[in-house]
């Protein structure tokens, strides 16, 4: 092998870097970078059951508010490498359907979708590929799927309370 090491030690260094010496460390990046070698995600994908990628589907990116959580998203999956893969529906739930079917055959290790009200084919169809999943953008500690948002009825109740 290019870098001198065995292919166990060129292995960890791709998926636990910090497990390997130094010395093995810059060996194994100068012959990767020699021979443009990049990962084939799609085996690495089948031997870990991950892929280390994320779905968000979102109503537009042309609201400023939806472009910055996704930039933040992507921002904090990027420190936990993971890849963020982002789809537009146009506020059209069967659009929302087909976006969802296109990332789940990405082999996403998780979902993200905004608001509370989708289709019942969506969360049926991301379950039944036991993909987890959450809703954004609303707070609803009634529904039958994850909720992660905020309690507008309550925050009006505070502030008029107030």
């Amino acid at each position: 092998m290019r870098a001198g090491v065995s292919t166990a030690t060129v292995s960890r260094f791709l998926n636990n870097p910090e497990l390997v010496s130094e010395s093995n460390r810059e060996a194994v990046d100068r012959a990767i970078n020699e021979l443009g070698y990049i990962p084939d995600g799609a085996a690495r994908a089948l031997a870990s059951r991950r892929s280390h990628a994320i779905g968000a589907l979102v109503p537009t990116l042309d609201n400023a508010i939806f472009a910055v959580g996704i930039q933040g998203l992507q921002s904090r999956l990027k420190q936990r490498g993971y890849t963020l893969l982002v789809a537009s529906h146009e506020y059209d739930l069967d659009e929302e359907l087909k976006g969802v079917k296109t990332i789940l055959q990405q082999g996403v290790d998780g979902l993200m979708l905004i608001g509370g009200a989708h289709d019942a084919a969506v969360p049926a169809l991301i379950r039944s590929k036991r993909v987890p999943f959450v809703y954004c953008w609303t707070f609803d500690p009634e529904s039958a799927h994850p909720t992660i948002g905020f309690d507008n009825r309550k925050a009006a109740q505070t502030i008029t309370e107030h």
